[in-house]
């Protein structure tokens, strides 16, 4: 912090919260040379072995939520491999990102991170190098055995998941549009944070949404408070 260097942290949320707040306390009080950012990275309290940031800590810091990759995203970046047979991409991108979801949705302790997309591409390149579906499905579920040991029910039919799919992806993208606005409001005193709930609400850091609603319902009631 004195150099006015740049710190990274991945897995912030593999700390307890109580540790982190006495250790940024003790470091982060005090002049800052200029230059000096910290970055960190953490994920979802629901993975195994994270626990949710408290909200001193969140106070303390700008937070930038990334959504989900979609399943275009997946196929382009399956598709910049080498080697891969030719439909796999597509193949691929789907079926990972329906098992994806489905953790999530679960609140599996178990989650799929890129690491996995990239493996579970290598394995089915090479113990499939033509276009062979049927075989790409058995290597995809024994190369991801423990995620489909960890699901709560079975996954449909992918094409009986396709409408729901697109629904959460439009969903998200509503969340994080939200969520832009509210935060381009002058004067915040902290982020604020967007999420989906059953009633829409808004305080001070927190706007709570239904899904597919209301930004006339929520964010004018924000404004109006800050």
């Amino acid at each position: 912090m004195s150099k006015g260097q740049l710190i990274a942290i991945s897995e912030l949320n593999l700390i307890p919260s109580s540790y982190l707040e006495g250790l940024f306390n003790d470091v982060l009080t005090g002049h800052a040379a200029p230059g000096f950012r910290l970055f960190a990275t953490v994920n979802p309290g629901s993975f195994e072995g994270r626990e949710a940031l408290s909200p001193a800590l969140k106070s303390r810091c700008t937070q930038v939520r990334l959504g989900a990759l979609s399943q275009q995203a997946l196929e382009g970046l399956i598709q910049r491999m080498s080697g891969m047979p030719e439909g796999l991409p597509q193949w691929l991108s789907g079926h990972f990102h329906q098992l994806a979801n489905a953790l999530d949705e679960q609140n599996s302790p178990v989650q799929l991170a890129l690491d996995d997309l990239f493996g579970t591409a290598n394995y089915l390149a090479r113990q499939s190098p033509e276009q062979c579906p049927e075989q790409w499905q058995r290597a995809f579920q024994q190369y991801l055995s423990l995620s489909f040991r960890a699901l709560a029910t079975p996954l449909p039919k992918l094409q009986d998941t396709t409408t729901a799919l697109e629904q959460r992806h439009n969903e998200e993208q509503h969340r994080l549009h939200v969520e832009s606005m509210a935060n381009s409001v002058p004067g915040l005193p902290a982020p604020i944070t967007v999420k989906f709930g059953n009633t829409a609400h808004s305080d001070e850091r927190e706007i709570t949404v239904t899904p597919m609603s209301l930004i006339r319902r929520c964010l004018p009631r924000f404004k109006a408070r800050s």
